[in-house]
């Protein structure tokens, strides 16, 4: 009873004034993050240090900022259509809503558990988490990762019975590779990131699921969470960085689909389907 008192006494208080460190606009007069006025101090900044600076409470060095700007533009360029989140965005572009709308929605729908931002954040934490280990150990947790995943109706690419990813980070659910590997590891080594530790574990364990039979290499997303690992982001500070992964395509597709005819992206209607099962039936009340 008391801890609920507390509670309403705290919410009561935060209701009347919110407290915030992050900054303020002082109108007319200056803008404020983190203690620094930003158009001064910030002046001439990338969007990208920008964005760091804004979830890490650190001016990035300008270095770590580039780096982290090419892997994100690498790894989230795909425009296909077909790509579910893009296939939103598409949509939205042939019923002339806005571009806004489209990608806010393909954004949306990539934060899921099967595919987009969560399996990287689990990516990230599995990697954080092997890192403590020696390598005996951290063989181990990954076949135990591998027992609880093979116990589960579905594969990855199996339509409704798809599964999450067994070990985080690897495998893909339509080709047994990924072909944005080479030029993301291209990128880290003109950035000298290409043999950081958790660089360096994420393909130590590729080649353990390799030599083993299972069959998973490491995707874009392991590798970018092991890049932003190296960068010393935390948890929440990577999921903030990913959320802008794919917007690139989202325009795209969104761009495309508005400078074709009206309606044209996915034409088939609910009259060209020719159902044939159960017939229609009547509710009853009580029934």
């Amino acid at each position: 009873m008391a801890e609920e008192l507390d509670l309403q006494i705290s919410l009561e208080q935060w209701t009347k004034k919110w407290l915030t460190e992050t900054g303020g606009w002082f109108a007319g007069e200056r803008v404020v993050m983190h203690g620094k006025n930003i158009l001064s101090h910030m002046s001439g900044c990338t969007w990208m240090e920008m964005i760091l600076f804004a979830v890490t409470k650190r001016v990035p060095d300008k270095k770590q900022a580039q780096f982290l700007d090419a892997v994100l533009a690498m790894s989230g360029c795909i425009p296909d259509p077909r790509l579910w989140n893009n296939r939103v965005s598409a949509l939205a572009g042939t019923s002339r809503s806005t571009s806004a709308l489209g990608a806010s929605a393909g954004m949306a729908i990539s934060d899921a558990i099967i595919f987009g931002f969560q399996p990287m954040v689990a990516a990230f934490t599995m990697l954080e988490s092997l890192s403590h280990l020696d390598e005996a150990d951290r063989h181990i947790q990954i076949e135990e990762r591998l027992k609880v995943r093979n116990n589960v109706i579905g594969k990855p690419g199996q339509g409704k019975g798809r599964a999450v990813a067994r070990v985080a980070g690897y495998g893909r659910p339509v080709a047994s590779g990924d072909e944005r590997i080479p030029p993301l590891m291209e990128i880290a080594e003109k950035y000298d990131c290409h043999n950081k530790a958790a660089v360096s574990l994420a393909f130590e364990i590729e080649q353990y699921l390799q030599e083993n039979g299972h069959g998973l290499r490491l995707n874009t997303g392991g590798l970018i969470a092991a890049f932003c690992l190296d960068q010393k982001l935390t948890q929440q500070q990577f999921y903030y960085y990913i959320s802008h992964c794919f917007c690139v395509s989202l325009l795209a597709c969104h761009a495309d689909a508005s400078e074709h005819a009206e309606g044209a992206f996915f034409p088939l209607r609910c009259d060209q389907i020719n159902y044939i099962g159960p017939p229609e039936r009547q509710w009853k009340s009580g029934s």
